[in-house]
Order: structure tokens, then sequence, then C-alpha cells
């Protein structure tokens, strides 16, 4: 567990924390599915595709029938995915696609192809996060240091884990008894 950022609020003791050992956001329940070829990485969802041209057949087969987006890849010492293509044309290219069923989409309450194709986005980049490590957690502990909660697997932006943390604080602090400053009582 490394350490990110310690802060006081309230009475308490807020660690953040880089989570080393995340669950992937594919095993959360997506409605895309990400199907990837790629010689030094698993990425993605498994699939039934034997190779990159069986995918792309299935995706012109069903142009109709699906909403799908390219997947690219960026490796310069790690690995970075997205949707449109990097500028560096030595060191990424089209790794494969996200797609999903345009009526699942509709039963979900998607109204429009726009939606879909930003709900696709987003699961690409919350799938990034996860590769580039942009996944946190905290440790929240009192005056006697001692623990009263902690969570990790916050994928993303780092200000979602601060107010996650600080409204896991203010429960404790309404649920928690003040310490009572005992001073008038030694006077």
């Amino acid at each position: 567990m490394t350490n990110i950022k310690t802060t006081q609020y309230k009475r308490f003791n807020i660690e953040y924390w880089i989570d080393e050992e995340p669950i992937s956001p594919r095993e959360w329940d997506n409605i895309g599915k990400i199907a990837c070829f790629h010689r030094r990485y698993d990425l993605g969802d498994k699939h039934h595709f034997n190779d990159s041209q069986d995918l792309i057949d299935f995706i012109q087969d069903n142009k109709t029938e699906i909403v799908y987006l390219p997947i690219f890849a960026y490796e310069h010492s790690g690995i970075t995915i997205r949707t449109a293509p990097y500028e560096c044309q030595w060191d990424s290219g089209q790794i494969g696609f996200i797609y999903a069923y345009k009526k699942e989409m509709i039963e979900q309450g998607f109204k429009s192809e726009a939606e879909m194709l930003n709900c696709l986005k987003q699961e690409i980049k919350t799938y990034d996060d996860y590769l580039v490590g942009n996944v946190y957690g905290y440790t929240i502990t009192d005056e006697e240091d001692e623990m009263l909660d902690s969570c990790g697997g916050f994928v993303g932006d780092f200000s979602y884990v601060e107010t996650e943390a600080e409204l896991t604080a203010d429960y404790y602090d309404n649920k928690l008894p003040k310490q009572l400053d005992l001073s008038f009582c030694f006077a």
C-alpha cells in the first residue's frame, strides 16, 4: 500500500493510498463488450473471436444492431487505451473494439446513439484508469489512531475518493460521541 496523501478532517486522520490490487472494472456490470488482440497484454473481456479479422467481420455484419467504437493503445513503459488514435505511429495502434447491442442499451434506458456511444467511451475511460493505476483507497483513524474505516477500489479521479472519505468521516463524526474537555473538573 503506497500512501500518497494524509489529511486531517474534523477530528479524524485520513490516509489516501494507491490500491495496488484492485478488481478489474471489467468484472463489474458493463453493457459494453471489449474484444482486443495484443501480443503482450491480455486486455478486455473474454470473447469468442479467433483473430482480429473475425472481430472486424462481426462488426461489419452487425453494424445495424450494435453501437461500437475502436480501441487504440499507446505503449511506452506501460499501456494506456482510448477510443481515438494516438499521434505516435510507432508505439500505438488499434487493438480492438468495444461494442454493445442497441436493443440491450435501449432496454437500459438509453435514448440516443450519442448516449450509447458516450457510455462506451466512459467504460473505456474507466478501464484505462484501472490499467494506468488510477485506483485509490482511504483509511480513517480517530484521535487515538484507531482505524474506523478503510476502503479501496475507487477508480478514476482522485477527488472522488476524497469526497467518499470525507462523507464517511462525517458519518463517524455524527455517530461517535465527542470527547469532552474535562479540564473544568480540575479547576
